[in-house]
């Protein structure tokens, strides 16, 4: 499901293997949540949308997924949901 550019950006970035981390530190550790929280917040910032919340990256990630064809299962599965109601929310339906 990746471009090219994305699995080349993994291959130099990120260890091998199935339990390499693929965010992490500066310094290659696990990320806490304050520093995730530190990131968004600079994020933000740097964007001038400090309204946004993780969960809007979650919506609009599963949006463009339905938008581009994905089917209730997938978006499900993609989400986390067991309720197709819960799922065709990003479906705008």
């Amino acid at each position: 499901f990746l471009d090219r550019a994305q699995d080349d950006h993994l291959d130099a970035y990120t260890a091998q293997g199935a339990n390499a981390l693929v965010f992490t530190t500066p310094a290659g550790g696990v990320v806490s949540a304050s520093y995730r929280s530190r990131a968004m917040v600079a994020a933000r910032a740097i964007i001038g949308r400090t309204d946004l919340r993780w969960h809007d990256l979650r919506h609009t990630g599963a949006t463009l997924a339905a938008a581009s064809g994905a089917t209730m299962a997938e978006l499900q599965a993609r989400i986390g949901h067991t309720s197709t109601q819960a799922a065709a929310i990003y479906q705008h339906a």
